[in-house]
């Protein structure tokens, strides 16, 4: 199976506690994945925000001793493939300045700092249903406000261990999972994947030539977003990876489904993936 690369990471910042926990679960992925490492901001008002307002990327990677204290700009990349971009975007809706730079630039992966009810802060208002950037065919990474992640800020070291992927009957999770081995397969040690499916019957995942892969798909009984939510806690899932139906956009796939309740209430970070239905 061929694996699908995370070449592009973009970070959208409000420069917010919550977008700085956000920043470091996608710079340290971007390290992981030698990528190209984007933070957006995006800026109602036409002065544009000074360059200290954004993530200190070399000051961290220092902190993490993954560079020396004096280390320059083409040591990030020199030493650690790792390039960055910084860009601010005037637009009066946050949400529209985003969709614009994401049709414009290429994205593998959106790293999202997720507030209690809100995306990011002062930027969306509503649900996270709400902000329905059609075009943001991207994995979503989802890092919980005042929840746990998976990076430590201070250190960088990473405890991505378990990665609970629900799967669902409707939809063609072949892509999907082909993403988040690709994820899974950037961190060291490889964290081990849990599959269930909320039903009786356990569905068929075919590859790229359509044969039925054999998987261990664990099957359970119950309300949908609540079983999830209970597994998750039984495996001590660090990760939940939701194959959604983007055919639209992921952020147009949020809105009601099971992957946006989950998201309101999951003690971890969660990996939306668009796939496609059957």
């Amino acid at each position: 199976m061929k694996f699908e690369q995370f070449e592009s990471i973009v970070h959208p910042t409000d420069f917010s506690p919550a977008s700085d926990f956000a920043f470091a679960h996608a710079l340290r992925i971007a390290v992981a994945a030698r990528a190209l490492i984007r933070i957006v901001h995006v800026e109602r008002s036409p002065r544009d925000p000074r360059e200290e307002n954004f993530p200190r990327v070399r000051a961290t990677l220092a902190n993490w001793k993954l560079l020396n204290a004096d280390a320059t700009e083409s040591d990030v990349v020199k030493k650690l493939g790792v390039n960055v971009g910084k860009n601010t975007i005037g637009a009066h809706d946050a949400s529209q300045g985003l969709l614009a730079f994401l049709e414009a630039n290429a994205c593998d992966l959106l790293v999202m700092a997720s507030h209690e009810r809100t995306t990011l802060q002062g930027w969306f208002k509503g649900s996270i249903g709400e902000f329905t950037a059609r075009a943001a065919h991207a994995s979503t990474l989802f890092i919980k406000e005042n929840r746990r992640g998976f990076v430590d800020q201070a250190t960088g070291d990473c405890s991505l261990k378990v990665i609970l992927i629900p799967v669902d009957s409707e939809l063609n999770c072949a892509p999907a999972w082909r993403r988040i081995i690709a994820f899974a397969s950037l961190f060291t040690p490889r964290p081990r994947v849990h599959l269930m499916h909320v039903g009786s019957k356990s569905p068929v995942v075919r590859d790229e030539a359509g044969h039925a892969m054999d998987l261990p798909i664990e099957l359970r009984a119950g309300p949908v977003v609540e079983t999830i939510l209970a597994v998750a806690r039984e495996v001590s899932a660090d990760l939940i990876a939701m194959p959604t139906a983007g055919h639209h956009g992921v952020f147009d796939a949020l809105r009601g489904s099971v992957t946006e309740r989950v998201l309101h209430h999951a003690s971890c970070p969660v990996l939306a993936v668009p796939t496609n239905r059957r």
